[in-house]
């Protein structure tokens, strides 16, 4: 996953920025043994990524590890700085009167809890910079490692961000340059598990036992509209 546009009609955008520090230092909630164990996978990966995508890494992208709370924080905040509040207003109420969601539903919460919900990493096109959601086995998680990496190694080339902002006004292109990056990962990370059984094995036996995240998802997924979701699935699909 990378910067994304569920729906041309509501034109949301995330772009993922990292929210400002508190005044009062705090403890990481995430292990250090566990972050030092993500960025050894992530730099073990660089050369299969490469290898596969058919492209040198111009530079390093740093990776870093985030709550899930964390990363719902990280969206809502970052689409609140994006979209200007009468645009959202605008969106909540044209979406009400055409009953595509409830009297009382607001689309940003929608769209960040089903994204936050489940997503495993992904890459900012903005920031330069890949993200891992924290609390799972890194070593499970290398088809999704590989999957990000794709984007911030395409990045290098075709600059995702610029890309992505010529087509604003277009929702079919938006659309199509959508299916076109998120396919391109897919495919990298379906070669990725075919030439590692064993990651493809540990990647899909942790996803069946991750209780908590299949919950999650659930949750999510049960108060998300099909129109929501269907346009993200098709640019995997």
């Amino acid at each position: 996953m990378s910067r994304i546009r569920l729906l041309p009609l509501v034109a949301i955008v995330l772009v993922l920025a990292v929210p400002a520090a508190a005044d009062e230092p705090t403890k990481d909630p995430i292990p250090a043994e566990e972050r030092a164990e993500t960025q050894r996978v992530v730099d073990e990966l660089r050369a299969v990524v490469s290898e596969i995508r058919g492209l040198e890494w111009k530079q390093t992208v740093p990776v870093e590890l985030l709550t899930r709370e964390q990363t719902r924080q990280k969206m809502l905040s970052s689409i609140e700085e994006e979209l200007p509040e009468e645009e959202l207003v605008a969106a909540n109420r044209m979406l009400r009167r055409l009953k595509m969601i409830g009297p009382d539903d607001n689309i940003l919460t929608i769209v960040v809890d089903m994204v936050s919900g489940s997503a495993g990493g992904f890459f900012d096109p903005k920031e330069k910079k890949f993200y891992i959601v924290a609390g799972q086995s890194p070593a499970a998680q290398k088809p999704v490692m590989v999957h990000e990496l794709i984007h911030a190694l395409e990045d290098q080339y075709i600059d995702l961000e610029k890309t992505q902002e010529t087509m604003e006004k277009d929702p079919d292109q938006t659309f199509a340059f959508k299916c076109m990056i998120e396919g391109s990962a897919e495919i990298a990370r379906i070669t990725y598990e075919e030439r590692f059984p064993e990651a493809s094995k540990a990647f899909h036996e942790g996803m069946r036992k991750n209780v908590a995240l299949k919950q999650g998802q659930m949750r999510a997924m049960a108060k998300t509209q099909a129109f929501m979701i269907l346009p993200m699935q098709l640019h995997y699909r």
